[in-house]
């Protein structure tokens, strides 16, 4: 499929949105967990939402052509996993999830403003 300049950048626009959404939404949801008291029954579902986020956000990366994001969050969904079992929470786990926000947001931003090109291999910014 050929995708013009204009569509891979509309494409490009509407993940940047979505995922800076998604990004804060697992801030807050690890901050959230944070503040939880130890064996808080609501732990479960904020430890589910993030891992939700996370797939949301490596799938939508990974359609776009973002694999290193795409990686990256397929990493952090491997951080989530052992909180599945036992949703508690491990300042270690925070700290990574809110270093990657951050940075992911800034490439967010730097991507809404980018012009991306297409080669054969990989997207351009």
């Amino acid at each position: 499929m050929n995708i013009d300049g204009e569509m891979l950048r509309q494409l490009i626009a509407t993940f940047s949105t979505e995922a800076q959404d998604l990004c804060a939404g697992i801030t807050h949801h690890m901050l959230d967990l944070e503040r939880l008291p130890p064996g808080d029954p609501t732990a479960a579902s904020v430890v589910e939402d993030v891992a939700r986020s996370l797939h949301t956000l490596k799938g939508s990366a990974a359609t776009v052509g973002l694999t290193d994001i795409s990686k990256i969050a397929h990493a952090l969904e491997d951080l989530v996993a052992p909180l599945k079992a036992e949703p508690t929470y491990v300042p270690q786990t925070t700290d990574c999830f809110s270093n990657a926000s951050m940075s992911f947001r800034s490439d967010f931003e730097l991507m809404s403003r980018a012009r991306p090109t297409l080669s054969r291999t990989r997207m351009s910014w």
